[in-house]
């Protein structure tokens, strides 16, 4: 995105202050300046502005950005978000984790509008998931284009060498690593299925997922379904270890019985380990 001609509104903070002395006021030119002297906006990174998370000040942040570079008298972050395409994208995936750390969607849905050619780091959605937060998720899983950073690097080319039919749109998500058995581990298990469901296909770390479902008391449905969908057992003894620790004698003779299908140590079956 280039820099195009915006205006800063003179702060709220100085329009009040001087609201009773017309003589001021009158003059724009002079709110305009006091405004500039005082505003530290376009010093504050935008990863720091969403953990407040003050819209308005994003706002004032992002138009800092937009300015003329004739108008920046030394470098500061806001400038570097249209100047610096390898900081921009940073600064994506360190702010969308900050607003999903304050659940907080509108900051997400922010960050989605104003921002483009980004990738964001698996981080965020492993944040989300470990924390529970599917409207977090389904957002992300909507607006995400599935374009890797070097396709979005490839556009930017493009678009420098004036190759406009190439050229795409959007931010994308990345997907994966421990998300699902974060969701697990922590209890979410209406994220474990819209994850398992809805993102299938993904390399993620799956192996303990079963073993934190039953530990954090899902449901006998649930650890039958997630079975019937091929999840990957890491040692399934332990699985059934934990049906016994938590007391659910149905799951735990399910599983005896072959309903997991996984190895275990020293390359036994949960059915083999069963007492004969």
């Amino acid at each position: 995105m280039e820099p195009t001609r915006h205006e800063l509104l003179p702060l709220t903070t100085v329009t009040l202050t001087l609201h009773d002395k017309p003589a001021i006021t009158s003059l724009p030119h002079v709110l305009d300046l006091i405004s500039t002297f005082l505003d530290c906006s376009a010093d504050i990174p935008l990863h720091q502005a969403c953990a407040l998370g003050s819209l308005s000040l994003l706002d004032r942040i992002w138009t800092q950005s937009l300015l003329p570079l004739d108008k920046c008298r030394r470098w500061c972050p806001a400038a570097s978000l249209q100047t610096n395409r390898h900081y921009k994208r940073w600064q994506f995936s360190q702010s969308l984790l900050q607003a999903v750390r304050r659940r907080d969607l509108s900051i997400v849905e922010w960050l989605f509008s104003h921002f483009t050619h980004c990738v964001s780091d698996v981080g965020v959605v492993e944040e989300a998931a470990s924390t529970g937060q599917l409207e977090i998720l389904k957002f992300l899983l909507e607006n995400d284009r599935e374009y890797t950073q070097d396709e979005y690097e490839f556009a930017h080319t493009a678009a420098t060498s004036g190759s406009e039919e190439v050229l795409i749109e959007g931010n994308s998500v990345t997907w994966g690593s421990k998300d699902l058995q974060l969701a697990a581990k922590n209890g979410h298990h209406d994220v474990v299925c819209w994850l398992y469901e809805h993102t299938e296909g993904i390399d993620r770390k799956e192996s303990r997922v079963l073993k934190y479902v039953v530990r954090t008391g899902g449901d006998f449905s649930l650890v039958q379904w997630l079975c019937s969908q091929g999840i990957e057992v890491e040692d399934s003894l332990e699985v059934a270890d934990e049906a016994a620790a938590v007391g659910n004698l149905p799951m735990l003779q399910w599983m005896i019985t072959g309903g997991v299908r996984g190895r275990l140590r020293g390359e036994r079956t949960v059915r083999d380990s069963a007492p004969q």
